[in-house]
């Protein structure tokens, strides 16, 4: 300002509820005194306008970025949402036969169609593991799901035999699996519950052993 050639100098203050948000500056070469009372309430008018018009654009910039912010959350929340809904899918679709179990009590809170086949179609959703299947207890398998909750230590079986009760009858059937008790984790790395993961191979162990006893009559008859 002092370097200017300008004889007659403005400065004023902008507010916008008290707040100073700018400065309005305005010089004239020519004339001194140029901001004359009469021009002075002029120009209070029109900062009075400035001020109104950058709130104005203070509130539109605000509204704009809660709306795009809104926008990024809803494409995020339908992200998710689609990303479950294929994860269920494919959860269902799935050629194994899956449980999640969540707590030391093995409460069922997930099982596939699998699953739900493999062990009769029983209410499952809501159960603990022992409630679910009560003539499990004396085969090992409640021991073993205790077992991998408290060491975090995942159990893989083959070829194992399980006596599930899956007719109408509730008389106990023979079944052949393979299967995976695995752990899971929270953030900590704490376990949280267990993933079942099972196939049955019924049939491959039937096959097995039709087999065995062919090859061991066969061994019969030459030794004789």
């Amino acid at each position: 300002i002092a370097q200017s050639p300008a004889r007659s100098v403005l400065c004023l203050p902008i507010l916008v509820q008290s707040r100073l948000v700018g400065l309005l500056y305005l010089e004239n070469n020519l004339l001194v005194g140029a901001f004359s009372a009469r021009r002075l309430s002029l120009i209070e008018v029109v900062s009075t306008q400035l001020a109104i018009s950058l709130e104005n654009a203070e509130l539109y910039q605000e509204r704009q970025e809660r709306a795009e912010q809104a926008a990024r959350q809803e494409v995020t929340t339908t992200t998710a949402l689609l990303e479950r809904s294929r994860l269920a899918a494919l959860f269902e679709q799935a050629p194994a036969a899956i449980a999640m179990l969540d707590g030391a009590f093995h409460l069922i809170t997930l099982a596939n169609a699998g699953y739900q086949r493999m062990t009769g179609n029983r209410p499952l959703i809501g159960l603990t593991i022992r409630e679910a299947f009560p003539e499990l207890a004396g085969q090992g398998h409640f021991e073993l799901l205790d077992r991998v909750y408290e060491t975090g230590e995942s159990f893989q079986a083959r070829d194992a035999l399980v006596k599930l009760s899956r007719g109408p009858a509730g008389a106990l059937e023979d079944g052949f699996y393979d299967f995976v008790y695995q752990p899971l984790r929270d953030s900590n790395q704490a376990v949280t519950g267990i993933m079942v993961l099972a196939f049955e191979v019924a049939d491959r162990v039937r096959a097995r052993q039709a087999l065995q006893d062919s090859e061991e009559r066969l061994r019969l008859a030459i030794d004789a």
